[in-house]
């Protein structure tokens, strides 16, 4: 009876295991499907309409770190990698993810990190961080075209996507975005235009990221 009672239990974990996976692949199709349509409106404005609610609602549905086609590895300062989710804020204001380890929940009290989309100078496709090179070397060119970097005055966040299609409606938001508040700041105040600018070439210089120049870099700046 007991014999009978495990290999009914073990039956029972199977289905439900099959089952989990059958789900997780309909909910990728239903992914990948969504981004490809996303990404072949020519209209940028309706290209916001439709990519705002699809990255906010990763969050808002409560999903998981590992959820297909949404799933996004960010490296970290040494370019050690780990699953995290990435999603907008309601207001469009914020680009946030979560937290990857507890003592950094504990320590930055909280479990999410953010940056404000107004601090965004660019987005750039593929690995060109010096975070990435480390990987970059022995990295596939599929993999390669689902990284992308997001650079402020004082820091690169670099992530690689679960597909191509995540990934490139990630970086034309964010691009549209950043740009919409830069015009906005330019409009509000000349003064604040110019700083952007400032920052803008400084970062177009410092090639490897490192937060300062080489004279090589500088040369190229002036």
């Amino acid at each position: 009876n007991d014999a009978k009672t495990n290999r009914m239990s073990v039956k029972a974990i199977m289905k439900s295991s099959n089952l989990t996976a059958l789900m997780h692949r309909s909910q990728a199709e239903r992914n990948k499907k969504q981004f490809n349509e996303i990404n072949e409106i020519e209209d940028d404005q309706q290209f916001l309409m439709r990519a705002l609610p699809a990255l906010e609602d990763a969050s808002m549905t409560g999903a998981s770190k590992t959820d297909p086609e949404t799933a996004i590895v960010k490296l970290g300062k040494y370019g050690r990698p780990s699953n995290t989710r990435l999603y907008l804020s309601p207001a469009h204001d914020w680009l946030c993810w979560d937290r990857s380890s507890l003592v950094s929940m504990v320590l930055q009290k909280g479990g999410m990190n953010w940056i404000t989309i107004s601090h965004i100078v660019r987005v750039e496709t593929g690995m060109n961080t010096t975070n990435f090179a480390r990987r970059r070397t022995t990295a596939s060119d599929e993999e390669i075209s689902r990284s992308f970097s997001i650079v402020t005055h004082d820091r690169a966040l670099d992530l690689i996507a679960h597909t191509t299609e995540y990934a490139k409606v990630w970086v034309r938001t964010l691009t549209l975005l950043s740009y919409k508040y830069y015009m906005d700041e330019g409009e509000a105040s000349s003064g604040s235009l110019f700083t952007r600018y400032l920052e803008e070439q400084w970062n177009r210089a410092d090639t490897d990221r490192s937060g300062s120049l080489t004279l090589k870099e500088l040369v190229h700046l002036v």
